[in-house]
């Protein structure tokens, strides 16, 4: 059973009563934008199991982590580590992961704010090598518009010159 005060981010009331963990996967179900059927299906399960686990305190780890990777939401947060032993770390993301770390909010809280700080570090980077390209663009513009008024001016010179010899153009 939950406890806790219901703050759930597909839940459109605030409770403080207790919930099962099938009643909160039954508001996942609810509130998410495909059927019931098409989310039995991509789970791997029937619509008959799906509506046994709404009426459940606890379900199948390896089931609920398929659950939980179609929905797209951490329901082992809702489950009370004492009553399922075996959630010792549950693996539902991606290898890049910590094998070992349990994804609590406050993890995955620390881990964004590590995520965020690379990039900081990536876009100052970035933003630096920026201000050296345009400084360098800066100093060829210069460049080419020394040259500009030194043709300007050897011209110049050159028309002095064949105006004063006489040279033919």
């Amino acid at each position: 059973m939950c406890f806790k005060p219901c703050f759930l981010p597909f839940c459109t009331e605030i409770c403080f009563m207790a919930m099962s963990l099938g009643e909160i996967i039954r508001r996942a179900v609810r509130d998410d934008n495909r059927s019931a059927k098409e989310i039995c299906d991509a789970v791997g399960m029937s619509r008959g199991n799906l509506d046994k686990i709404y009426k459940k305190d606890s379900v199948n780890t390896d089931l609920l982590a398929r659950i939980c990777t179609v929905l797209d939401h951490d329901f082992f947060q809702y489950v009370n580590p004492f009553v399922m032993p075996e959630l010792e770390g549950p693996r539902l993301y991606g290898a890049e992961d910590d094998p070992g770390e349990r994804r609590t909010p406050l993890n995955r809280l620390n881990k964004c704010m590590s995520d965020l700080h690379d990039t900081k570090k990536d876009l100052d980077f970035m933003e630096r090598e920026v201000a050296l390209i345009k400084a360098r663009l800066a100093d060829k513009d210069r460049v080419i518009r020394l040259q500009d008024e030194k043709i300007d001016l050897l011209g110049d010179q050159l028309a002095e010159c064949r105006r004063s010899q006489m040279i033919p153009e």
